[in-house]
């Protein structure tokens, strides 16, 4: 089973490829699972690896090959829908206001006078841990800016942090945030 990053693609007018995609999710949810093969949630380019989770009860058969490894987790969860799903949101960024579990992207484009300062406020709800998270501003045209930081939400519910960045002006830019 392969879930694999896209090898990006290029932008109008520039001959040069972009950045790779992330590769995807693999879950399998079985009482029993065994046998041989691979599940590849590999990364393309600069993408980041994918996750893989398998939730067993007997896994004496198991002798499957996980690409990569490390990004692999194996418990014994035999739900497909946890009652509980953690979640990062986008909730403030450049001072607009962005509702909580809106399905759009984020895309901020700042006028050509506005300071390039600005913030960007990412919420986790339910992760009842210190969680690390990327935040990535991508703009129409230029490279990615790429914030590394982590929200403490060790106490439950919910918990904000507010990032910094200098945001690139009068160009459209979409904002991800996302955990490892």
């Amino acid at each position: 089973i392969r879930a694999w990053g896209g090898r990006g693609g290029n932008r109008s007018g520039d001959a040069t490829w972009g950045a790779g995609g992330s590769g995807g999710a693999i879950r399998i949810v079985a009482p029993t699972v065994g046998g041989q093969g691979t599940l590849d949630v590999r990364r393309a380019r600069s993408g980041g690896d994918g996750r893989i989770r398998v939730d067993t009860i007997h896994r004496q058969e198991l002798q499957l090959q996980f690409l990569p490894a490390s990004t692999t987790a194996i418990g014994s969860m035999m739900f497909v829908f946890p009652g509980v799903v953690s979640r990062l949101d986008i909730i403030e960024a450049a001072g607009s206001v962005i509702p909580e579990g809106q399905p759009e992207p984020v895309l901020i484009q700042l006028p050509a006078d506005a300071p390039t300062n600005q913030t960007v406020i990412v919420q986790a709800r339910d992760f009842n841990r210190i969680v690390p998270i990327t935040v990535v501003l991508t703009p129409d045209s230029g490279d990615p800016i790429e914030v590394q930081t982590e929200i403490d939400a060790a106490g439950g519910g919910v918990a904000t942090v507010t990032v910094t960045v200098d945001f690139p002006v009068n160009t459209v830019t979409r904002i991800m945030a996302w955990t490892r």
